[in-house]
């Protein structure tokens, strides 16, 4: 009996292991925001809005078998900071991306920002692999030791994606045009 309980399990395995694609990258998108937290505002238009639309966008146009992406939202609600990063570290995926929106009082503050924390070698390569794929008039790369980008394990990246304050970036990022060519560029650097 028991050589035939292994051979049931020798043979679910085996099936297993044919279908199951050893190539396939898990990125999630973390959707900051949420719920009571607004983000930024500006013109009656949100962070936490904006950024799910977005983010939707990433996983709609994902036509690649070998990539898998998984939101930490769908949907309005609020996740506190402890918690996205406890969930991101369950999934214990091959990248995370953080998708966020910037505001300054100054309104000709313009462009994406892309950020990364720690000695994570891997998170400084995604930030540049996302740097040489977004196409933006100005974007830059940063290393902050936010709270996320300290406490995932897994390669990270921050991406502020342009300025609510500018009406040119509010205008991309609120388009169906510039959120796609956002999505699409996010899903090259992953190829």
């Amino acid at each position: 009996m028991k050589n035939f309980i292994k051979l049931i399990g020798l043979f679910t395995l085996t099936i297993f292991m044919s279908f199951s694609n050893p190539n396939k990258k898990v990125l999630v998108i973390d959707v900051s925001h949420g719920g009571k937290d607004y983000g930024a505002v500006n013109q009656n238009l949100r962070e936490k809005d904006i950024v799910l639309d977005i983010a939707k966008k990433i996983k709609e146009l994902n036509t690649n078998d070998d990539i898998e992406i998984i939101l930490n939202r769908e949907k309005d609600e609020f996740i506190s900071l402890s918690d996205r990063a406890e969930f991101i570290n369950k999934l214990s995926p091959d990248y995370v991306i953080s998708l966020h929106l910037n505001s300054y009082v100054e309104e000709d503050k313009n462009g994406f920002e892309i950020i990364y924390g720690g000695n994570n070698l891997d998170s400084e390569e995604l930030a540049k692999k996302l740097y040489e794929n977004i196409n933006f008039t100005k974007s830059e790369i940063k290393k902050i030791d936010f709270y996320l980008l300290k406490n995932v394990q897994a390669p990270m990246s921050f991406l502020e994606l342009g300025y609510l304050s500018n009406q040119k970036d509010r205008e991309y990022i609120t388009s169906d045009e510039g959120q796609n060519e956002i999505a699409e560029s996010i899903l090259k650097t992953l190829e």
